[in-house]
């Protein structure tokens, strides 16, 4: 019961943290800090392969899922946020929620990787860019999937020269 209580505490300042969000710069800062990360709730999880799939009977419970499949259509930080934190909420957890709280945090550290890259780039800073690409490797992202990328490759390339 002191467990619940907790992790309800928990799940309201992760939904204080989203709605003070108001761009998803912000939102993305707010969940790499950690203010929207599943590990707060890891204490007392079972392991995702014991998990039952929803309660068809608790509508809530349905709902959360409809929320939470749109979200991982969208791919969107702010959707997979707030679907991920209203299951939070609910004491939701599922193998659906499970799939969705890592897109959410790839999703922040794919923002957050834009705007350094565009502070980079703003700068001409070499060094920060250098640690945005290879940062963006590290995801696994392309010039293909990521657009950012390839203007920052550029003007890697263009520093490199000059020095």
């Amino acid at each position: 019961r002191r467990k619940r209580g907790e992790a309800l505490a928990m799940a309201a300042e992760a939904s204080k943290a989203l709605r003070a969000a108001k761009t998803d710069e912000q939102l993305a800062q707010q969940v790499l800090a950690g203010a929207l990360q599943p590990e707060q709730f890891a204490e007392g999880r079972r392991p995702v392969n014991e998990l039952d799939d929803v309660d068809e009977t608790d509508d809530v419970f349905v709902q959360i899922r409809v929320l939470l499949n749109s979200a991982l259509k969208s791919n969107q930080l702010r959707s997979l946020a707030r679907a991920v934190v209203l299951a939070w909420q609910a004491g939701y957890d599922s193998p659906l929620l499970r799939s969705a709280e890592p897109k959410m945090i790839r999703a922040a550290k794919e923002i957050q990787l834009g705007t350094d890259i565009k502070n980079a780039i703003k700068t001409r800073n070499r060094l920060l860019l250098f640690d945005c690409i290879t940062c963006a490797k590290d995801l696994g992202l392309t010039e293909c999937s990521y657009t950012p990328l390839v203007e920052a490759i550029k003007l890697g390339k263009e520093l490199d020269e000059e020095v």
